[in-house]
């Protein structure tokens, strides 16, 4: 929290949005890197095993899923408030811009789990998926209410 607070100004200046937005941005991806790139327990897997990544799930989470806590809805969730905080950036290059960048940030995590043994965590094609979805539905619900709050104080 207390990094958020002080990265959230010079943040806010460089994506032109006011200070709680930069601040929903950097602890959306403290929250992430936490979750995401922290060691986990040792699993099941024979030392010196190839690692691989599971590309076997493409398909979006059903809504009805949503509610039952486990991986993927938690990976949906995750994803939400940095849309919402992307979302909220003032239209302008700049928004298209981190849009794109966080766009990229499920394939990165995933990436850097297959690439990085010592976290013990598996690469997922399903993980990406899930945290587009989560991306997706957090941009859209902070550029809804941006609009209605724009329109709320015309």
């Amino acid at each position: 929290m207390a990094a958020a607070i002080v990265l959230a100004r010079p943040a806010a200046r460089i994506l032109r949005a006011p200070p709680i937005v930069a601040v929903l941005v950097v602890l959306s991806l403290g929250a992430i890197a936490a979750a995401t790139l922290t060691p986990i327990a040792a699993i099941d897997r024979e030392p010196g095993a190839a690692r691989t990544c599971d590309l076997s799930n493409l398909a979006v989470l059903p809504i009805a899923e949503l509610p039952t806590l486990d991986d993927r809805s938690l990976n949906v969730v995750l994803f939400v408030p940095l849309g919402i905080a992307t979302g909220l950036v003032p239209l302008s290059r700049r928004r298209w811009t981190l849009a794109l960048a966080m766009a990229c940030l499920p394939f990165a995590i995933e990436a850097t789990q297959l690439a990085v043994p010592v976290l013990n965590r598996g690469c997922e094609s399903g993980d990406v998926v899930d945290n587009l979805t989560g991306l997706v539905a957090g941009y859209v619900a902070g550029y809804t209410g941006g609009v209605a709050l724009r329109r709320i104080r015309a």
